[in-house]
């Protein structure tokens, strides 16, 4: 699969739809790291592979909405939420498909013969942060056009934000190979 940001958007309409759904903020916020998450388990780095160890309480966690009380405060905690979840997130090793890849492999002959590592080695600072408050920043007259422009943010900021490395071995033959190869790309 690949993260398809349709999954957030279906989830944040019935909710907008019926707000009142959930009765205390605690429930809110739960449902917001399982919307996130729900959508997150179909990321995959650029061989394919999904996520081994994502974890809804590292979104969840951080939120703390129920000190919340301006739009600065819920984006900077979005922002935790979303730094937190990622950080530390691996990818199964696989072969990278010998086609060229959405981001240039760099070392040895440029195609991997066998995966080392993958995992995520960056998530962009403050980039949740400002796609949220530009969110919160406009006033939407329905459901559907909040859910869609929440959708439409969270969706753009985990596909640039979320820097996936992969290390590996090229298919230099031996005795001069094989060689270190390396990738860094995005989740899709």
């Amino acid at each position: 699969m690949s993260l398809d940001k349709r999954k957030l958007y279906n989830e944040f309409v019935r909710w907008f739809r019926n707000p009142k759904g959930m009765s205390t903020i605690r429930q809110a916020q739960t449902r917001l790291a399982q919307v996130y998450h729900s959508y997150a388990q179909d990321a995959e780095d650029v061989s394919g592979e999904s996520p081994t160890n994502l974890d809804q309480a590292k979104f969840d966690t951080p939120l703390r909405l129920e000190t919340c009380h301006t739009a600065q405060q819920f984006a900077q905690r979005v922002e935790d939420a979303f730094v937190a979840y990622w950080t530390g997130t691996i990818f199964p090793t696989a072969v990278v498909p010998p086609a060229s890849p959405p981001c240039p492999n760099v070392g040895g002959t440029e195609e991997f013969s066998l995966e080392n590592t993958s995992g995520v080695t960056d998530v962009t600072a403050r980039a949740m942060y400002s796609a949220i408050l530009a969110v919160l920043a406009r006033n939407e007259s329905t459901a559907e056009e909040g859910a869609r422009r929440l959708a439409d943010a969270m969706d753009r900021v985990t596909k640039s934000a979320v820097t996936v490395t992969i290390t590996g071995q090229d298919t230099t033959p031996p005795p001069t190979g094989p060689l270190y190869i390396t990738n860094t790309c995005t989740v899709f």
